[in-house]
């Protein structure tokens, strides 16, 4: 399973610390899709036995410094997933359950859908590869590519690896709209019996498997990450104590190493714990962080973007090298990857991703105002 880059939060409202907007988590944002976009470049020039001297510095300066993964894996991973906890759960206390599902299901399904179909296509055309390394799509394929059934069928059809990530933000969006009046009233009860749901989860998927439990294990494993961001934010608004809090954030945190050890569910290295915890850590301090440079335009604009570019990056990238690499050299076809990543990135966040979002709030404002009073 290709451990992915980015996973997208998808609201556009962050949480406000005492002061204000936290900037700080816009930056991280960029740097974690950066990180993403490593990730993924990194391992292509690996498999492909081709050099990548940046690989070299990055595992001499911080992986095994800190003994993190190779190519820094899964570092992305942790830090989009607890910023999406945070973000969702507090987009949710305004929003009612219906509005919350069309909302953040409206940001991220059209996109997704857009790009399966390109990906797709550029399969069937031989430029780019499934991520099950299908070379040709029947029309169930892409049916069951595009719709995420292909995660759980058997051969399984995965068009895009990063796009697992999904799997998790549709099961999270589906909790918060169910348990969004326990929320409201006893805020500490969703994520902990979230705990418990996902304790009985994994201890039902341990032991033999077939493709499509084992997904619904690495689901549970990974979630506990997105309830470690939910409890954050329900912490820092006064509406959890922090003693419970950390004691509720600390059993996901020990579900998480758990799955990891139980079914290889978390399995991308030897350093995933490890990097959850400090990617965590990394969050808990960014939240703070301000200045000039976080709330520049050029950093909001960018973290905007960081779902197109998690969607998008490895359709762009993998064919460019593979075409270019080899004729031009890696560090020029590499620019020109990077090029193509970020205008097609820009064409799908304008046109596809915030065109469906803006249609959306026009919808909802056309609706009330027709509402008659009451």
């Amino acid at each position: 399973m290709n451990t992915l880059t980015n996973v997208p939060t998808t609201a556009q409202a962050r949480p406000r610390a005492s002061g204000g907007y936290m900037h700080g988590l816009d930056l991280l944002r960029v740097i974690a899709s950066t990180v993403g976009v490593y990730v993924h470049t990194a391992n292509w020039f690996a498999v492909n036995q081709r050099e990548f001297s940046f690989s070299d510095f990055v595992r001499t300066v911080l992986a095994d410094p800190l003994q993190l993964n190779p190519h820094l894996s899964f570092t992305d991973v942790t830090i989009f997933m607890v910023i999406s906890g945070m973000v969702v759960t507090h987009v949710a206390d305004r929003e009612r359950p219906g509005q919350f599902l069309l909302r953040r299901f409206g940001r991220i399904i059209p996109l997704l859908v857009v790009v399966l179909v390109i990906s797709a296509v550029l399969i069937n055309l031989g430029v780019f590869r499934a991520e099950t390394k299908q070379t040709s799509l029947s029309f169930l394929d892409v049916l069951t590519g595009v719709t995420l059934a292909g995660f759980f069928t058997t051969p399984t059809v995965i068009l895009v690896g990063v796009t697992w990530t999904l799997l998790l933000q549709i099961t999270f969006y589906s909790y918060v709209a169910a348990t969004m009046p326990l929320l409201r009233r006893r805020p500490w009860l969703p994520p902990a019996a979230a705990a418990a749901l996902i304790c009985l989860t994994l201890s039902l998927a341990s032991g033999p498997q077939s493709d499509a439990v084992h997904r619904i294990g690495v689901i549970a494993c990974f979630i506990t990450l997105i309830f470690i961001g939910q409890l954050i934010t329900l912490v820092r608004s006064g509406k959890v104590h922090v003693g419970t809090g950390l004691a509720i954030g600390t059993v996901h945190f020990g579900l998480f190493v758990w799955a990891d050890k139980l079914g290889g569910y978390a399995y991308s290295g030897g350093g995933m714990v490890r990097t959850a915890f400090l990617c965590i850590l990394l969050v808990l301090v960014m939240m703070y962080v301000g200045g000039p440079v976080t709330k520049s335009a050029f950093v909001k604009a960018w973290s905007a973007r960081t779902y197109a570019i998690y969607l998008i990056h490895p359709v762009c990238i993998y064919p460019t090298l593979a075409a270019l690499a080899p004729q031009i050299g890696n560090v020029p076809a590499l620019l020109v990857a990077l090029l193509l990543t970020a205008a097609v990135t820009e064409v799908l966040h304008r046109y596809v991703e915030m065109a469906v979002h803006r249609r959306i709030r026009r919808w909802e404002k056309k609706r009330s105002t027709s509402a008659p009073a009451r």
